[in-house]
C-alpha cells in the first residue's frame, strides 16, 4: 500500500502506522466517544505541529504525551507554550505530562508486567 501511495504522490505515503485510539486508554477504562475524541484532538494538534509519531495517553484528568524520541526536547518546550495547553484543556484534560524518553509502543502494557511480577496484585 505504501508503495502505491508513494507512486500516486499521496502526502501521507510514509506516515507511521497507528493503533486504534482505544489503545490510548489504560486497561479497565471504559471506552467512550468523548475519551477517544479527546485523545484524537490532542494528537491532531501535535501532528499539525509537525510531529510524525504521536501518542496522547488518556490518564483521566491528565494526558500523557509521547513523540518520536529524537524530538522530545521540542515537545518539552512546546508544553510550556499556551497553544498546547489550550489544545489540551479544550480536549478536556486539566494536566499534561511529557514522556521524556519519547514514544514507545506498548507503554500502557507496563501495568500488566508489574501485575505479573507481583503475582497479579494491583
Amino acid at each position: 500500500m505504501r508503495a502505491i501511495a508513494a507512486r500516486l504522490a499521496l502526502p501521507n505515503w510514509d506516515r507511521p502506522a497507528t493503533a486504534c485510539l482505544s489503545s490510548r486508554l489504560p486497561y479497565g477504562t471504559r471506552v467512550t466517544a468523548e475519551r477517544l475524541a479527546a485523545v484524537a484532538a490532542v494528537e491532531r494538534h501535535l501532528l499539525a505541529r509537525g510531529f510524525r509519531q504521536v501518542r496522547a495517553r488518556h490518564l483521566g484528568a491528565t494526558v500523557s504525551l509521547e513523540v518520536e524520541p529524537e524530538r522530545t526536547a521540542e515537545l518539552l518546550a512546546l508544553a510550556r507554550e499556551p497553544s498546547l495547553l489550550e489544545a489540551v484543556r479544550a480536549a478536556g484534560f486539566a494536566l499534561v505530562q511529557v514522556q521524556a524518553e519519547g514514544y514507545r509502543s506498548g507503554r500502557l502494557n507496563d501495568v500488566l508486567a508489574k501485575r505479573a511480577a507481583t503475582g497479579g496484585a494491583r
